[in-house]
């Protein structure tokens, strides 16, 4: 190794170590952070699947759901194996997201350098993209792991592509088709990387050449594309795949937002202003917000503006092209891998999302570095002044990430600094509201509901939880009357009559609770609580073979849930039934029940017959 490559060697592995300790130097307050109320309870706190950690059962739940309107099986094992290690702690769930960010931007200075032999814009382009503020959210949501670990497969999809690049071959081929299969099961936003990988072949790879718009059309007709587009049939294929699933899974989970309620128009108004918007928050990363409500209304002048810009922008990188490859490779990038996300196809409630920026932004991350590169290159005695410019932007950056980041330590920083700088977020005041009751606020509650259902007053949802706040603040907490009152408005809604039914156990009056049980449930047969506390209260009449037949169809609906199982095998030891008692009680063990009290000593359960472990089944009803 000759002295040159070797400085270049040590001076990458700087690179590296600072972009490893920097990274945890912004991020590691998250470990004393909570879980917030916007999708984390849905993915880890209350999701029994994930909570049992890396099980055969969850392993095939993961492949067959559609919870939370996705298909991602691959972010699902990430947050199984977290509560596996972890349990329900937090801070363990946040550090694991925040070291996988450390890692994207390891390996994103990696194949940059690889690719470019560049090492100083390798690494400027590496650290705006672990600094920025716009990536704190990706970072610090639990709920959005998929993005950080779907980029972590990315960067292993493009560090595949190079090893084959470089020399060709079916083993290469086959980890580079892998990779990315692994990123589209981790998150299907990944589906325009067959696109990312046509643009390296432009630069820095230099696989093929564009001369100017007269030569475009033969270049079509070349050998060079054809074969290049032959290579990544199977990429562009798992891409339109993972597209069909992705479009399928959210318009039946009611996700994707019919032409009547935000027409194409509107969509493409969105759409240009949203690409402008987000080169805005890149360059000024103010007023960053969880969630930006679609107002359904965007003024002419900012659609034009925005049009015109973008416009403008596509002819300049165009015709820069030949002398500077990078500005069109990074500004088709940013267009490119931001379109599934821009509106055009409406998932959910927001006009744009920080989020959505991850990847994207590196495109344009990469025209700065270059560009900074080319001043250098040009302007001798620039040097100096850029290096200087260019560590106080990082500490800059890193200031302000710690400052964003500060508002993800609870739900409620969250949600109010949110309320602060957005209007009409009606979703934010419901979940606000939601966090106020958990802590008994309930006044607090009932106001921010009020101004959910002022801004979204169809919503049924909104009434139901402003309906219960005002019970609890009524009477302190919910009882009969405040519920039957509510059932005189929603008659056909069956966890109220859940609800009822609990009340009624809790007073004694077992008649009364089996009726408001099987109302319920006449409503919504799968009502697993339902099911489950009717059981209950045949039990505690002794009415065992009625238990034991609501408790078996609970199991056909979840058969995971081993709390289920522990029932079964404590009715089996009223009954006398040894055998059945224990084969039921093994069960329940494997599913995951650990109630501390009675596994504390016992561990041999061969041996459970006779053991305090058993004597305290027999005792829990």
């Amino acid at each position: 190794m000759n002295l040159k490559s070797f400085i270049s060697a040590y001076t990458a592995l700087f690179f590296c170590l600072f972009l490893i300790f920097a990274t945890i130097l912004v991020y590691y307050p998250v470990a004393d952070y909570e879980f917030v109320h916007l999708d984390d309870h849905d993915y880890v706190v209350e999701n029994p699947y994930v909570r049992m950690g890396l099980t055969e059962l969850g392993f095939r739940w993961a492949f067959t759901t559609t919870r939370s309107r996705n298909w991602h099986p691959l972010t699902w094992f990430s947050h199984m194996l977290d509560a596996r290690v972890y349990g329900l702690y937090p801070g363990g769930h946040h550090m694991t997201s925040v070291l996988f960010h450390m890692t994207n931007a390891v390996l994103l200075f990696y194949v940059l350098f690889r690719m470019t032999g560049a090492l100083w814009a390798s690494g400027f382009t590496a650290a705006l993209f672990a600094f920025h503020p716009l990536n704190v959210e990706s970072v610090a949501w639990v709920a959005e792991r998929k993005n950080v670990l779907s980029t972590f497969f990315m960067m292993l999809t493009l560090w595949g592509y190079i090893r084959y690049v470089e020399r060709p071959g079916v083993c290469r081929y086959f980890i580079l088709h892998l990779f990315f299969l692994l990123g589209l099961m981790a998150k299907p936003m990944l589906v325009t990387l067959p696109f990312v990988l046509l643009l390296l072949d432009y630069w820095p790879l230099g696989r093929y050449r564009i001369d100017g718009f007269s030569n475009f059309k033969s270049l079509l007709k070349g050998s060079g594309i054809g074969y290049l587009l032959r290579e990544k049939i199977v990429l562009f294929m798992f891409s339109a795949a993972s597209s069909i699933v992705t479009y399928q899974v959210q318009q039946a989970g009611g996700a994707v937002s019919s032409v009547d309620v935000l027409s194409v128009k509107v969509r493409l108004a969105n759409a240009i202003v949203s690409y402008v918007a987000y080169i805005g928050k890149m360059i000024w990363p103010h007023r960053l917000a969880v969630l930006y409500p679609h107002t359904r209304a965007v003024h002419g002048w900012q659609v034009t503006g925005a049009a015109l810009c973008l416009v403008v922008i596509f002819i300049l990188v165009i015709a820069a092209s030949r002398r500077h490859p990078y500005l069109v490779v990074g500004w088709l990038w940013y267009l490119g891998t931001l379109f599934p996300v821009i509106g055009i196809v409406q998932v959910g409630v927001q006009a744009m999302a920080d989020r959505y920026a991850y990847v994207p932004m590196i495109g344009l991350f990469m025209i700065i570095a270059w560009g900074t590169s080319h001043i250098i290159a040009q302007r001798k005695y620039a040097s100096s002044a850029v290096f200087t410019f260019s560590g106080i932007l990082m500490v800059i950056l890193m200031i302000t990430s710690r400052s964003q980041l500060s508002y993800w330590s609870d739900s409620l920083t969250l949600f109010k600094h949110t309320l602060q700088i957005t209007r009409n977020n009606f979703v934010v005041h419901n979940n606000l509201g939601s966090a106020f009751m958990q802590q008994g606020r309930i006044i607090e509650a009932i106001d921010h509901f009020h101004e959910a259902l002022r801004i979204k007053p169809d919503l049924a949802i909104l009434r139901s939880n402003l309906k219960k706040a005002l019970a609890a603040k009524t009477r302190g907490r919910i009882d009969i009357a405040s519920v039957s009152r509510m059932l005189e408005s929603e008659p056909k809604n069956p966890e109220l009559y859940y609800r009822l039914g609990d009340l009624y156990k809790k007073k004694g009056d077992f008649a009364q609770a089996i009726a408001q049980y099987r109302n319920a449930l006449s409503l919504r047969p799968d009502f697993v609580p339902a099911l489950k506390n009717l059981a209950i209260t045949f039990a505690m009449l002794g009415n065992y073979e009625k238990a034991l037949s609501l408790f078996h169809k609970v199991i056909g609906i979840l058969p995971d849930d081993a709390d289920v199982y522990y029932k079964i095998a404590c009715i089996y030891a009223r009954q006398k039934k040894t055998e059945e008692a224990v084969k039921w009680l093994k069960e329940s063990i494997k599913k995951g029940f650990s109630d501390k009290n009675l596994l504390r000593s016992d561990a041999n359960l061969d041996n459970i017959r006779g053991s305090r472990y058993f004597r305290e089944l027999i005792k829990a009803f």
